[in-house]
């Protein structure tokens, strides 16, 4: 694992949450530039499907509304799974959100399994087929 503090203080989790900014990774997790020809235009995730393949971030602050949504902008060339996970790769699934095959961005909407109100850590990783992850909300 390794740790960096770049994510500070609390995120909403109606807001994207940017999970380049993690709390820690394992080591085949990557962030990069989503463009490399645009810089400015953001980072991604790279998730392959690995058992060091995840990456958390703390501190998303659920407050006293359980969602009932997880949105993600992400894609997967072969298509591919993307598990949320409640503060470690061996804790609850939050969602299991599937990603179509493609080349290109997708935004993805599904159910949301339960989510007690308040602070929690979230953790992300790939199941059957690497995943780039742009952001994640909560509605």
């Amino acid at each position: 694992m390794v740790p960096t503090f770049r994510g500070v203080g609390l995120t909403l989790s109606s807001s994207k949450i940017q999970f380049d900014r993690y709390s820690a990774k394992g080591d085949d997790a990557t962030v990069s530039f989503i463009d490399t020809s645009k810089v400015f235009g953001g980072w991604k995730t790279i998730l392959p499907v690995t058992k060091n393949g995840w990456i958390r971030y703390n501190s998303v602050d659920f407050g006293k509304v359980k969602p009932k949504t997880i949105t993600v902008k992400a894609w997967s060339a072969k298509g591919g799974t993307l598990e949320v996970r409640d503060g470690s790769v061996t804790r609850q699934v939050l969602a299991s959100v599937k990603i179509p095959q493609g080349n290109a961005w997708r935004t993805v909407t599904v159910p949301v399994n339960a989510v007690k109100p308040g602070i929690h850590h979230l953790v992300v990783a790939a199941k059957s087929s690497p995943v780039e992850v742009d952001w994640i909300s909560f509605k």
